[in-house]
């Protein structure tokens, strides 16, 4: 009886060490399709990784994380490091390829292969926009006021088409364009535009990808304000920043370097 409760505290104890302890482990992703840039996210330890061309990488973990595998080719992929896991410090994950479902193909009258024919004879109706009516409208996303003021400034051509007005063909200079162009207002809406895209863009990684990012990238609190300030005055910080997190997160791994040598240099 004492035996059994020994070997029952030891396993136990060595179960809390194994889960307390942290290692680097290798893993080796396979599928059918491009193995290489696949994201891989420690969601215990708020630490990432991307494969290689070979689909290999390597993640600090330890034994009960949760690693989740995912590409815009795969399925996502969700699994638990086992302690067995953690003592080899080998992972092997195997994907299934993402499967794009398409819509159900409703048949119905026979085509004819003449565009116009077809529609002409199609009992499918349309709802009225902007273009039945001869006007203009806008289809895009949403603008924020600072854009939609910087449209109102900047919109058109230099020459205004008034083909299409009733008044004949041929064109007018667009005064309201050139007016706030030499004023200076549209390079100042062009920059209250630019601010507001940096500020939103900063403010969300700020919220989403600041703990992931300085737990694996050390850098005093005091700093890290200024840090991201520093990042957002980079020419290239909406392109990079704004295609996606992994890439979000190389451009601020670069930007910690130089900020870092700048630090050290201000206390020289």
């Amino acid at each position: 009886m004492l035996k059994t409760k020994c070997l029952i505290l030891f396993f136990g104890l060595l179960s809390f060490i194994l889960k307390a302890q942290t290692t680097q482990i290798k893993g080796i992703v396979f599928g059918n399709s491009s193995l290489e840039g696949i994201h891989v996210i420690n969601k215990s330890s708020k630490t990432y990784a991307t494969t290689n061309a070979e689909g290999v990488f390597t993640i600090s973990a330890k034994a009960l994380d949760t690693i989740q595998v995912s590409s815009i080719l795969y399925e996502t992929k969700t699994i638990i490091v086992s302690f067995e896991d953690f003592k080899n410090k080998r992972i092997n994950v195997y994907l299934n390829e993402a499967i794009n479902q398409l819509n159900e193909v409703l048949v119905g009258k026979i085509l004819t292969g003449n565009l116009n024919s077809d529609i002409a004879n199609s009992d499918a109706e349309r709802p009225l926009d902007f273009y039945d009516l001869g006007i203009p409208g806008y289809t895009g996303p949403k603008k924020t006021l600072a854009e939609r003021e910087l449209f109102d400034a900047d919109g058109g051509g230099w020459i205004s088409d008034v083909s299409t007005n009733g008044l004949g063909a041929g064109g007018a200079l667009n005064l309201n364009k050139i007016l706030n162009a030499v004023s200076g207002r549209t390079k100042k809406l062009k920059r209250n535009v630019d601010l507001e895209r940096r500020t939103n863009l900063i403010n969300r990684i700020k919220e989403e990808l600041s703990e992931i990012f300085f737990n694996t990238n050390a850098l005093d609190k005091k700093h890290r304000t200024d840090f991201f300030y520093f990042c957002s005055e980079d020419k290239d910080f909406l392109r990079r920043c704004g295609s996606n997190d992994f890439e979000a997160l190389k451009f601020l791994q670069e930007k910690l370097i130089i900020y870092k040598n700048n630090l050290a240099s201000n206390k020289d």
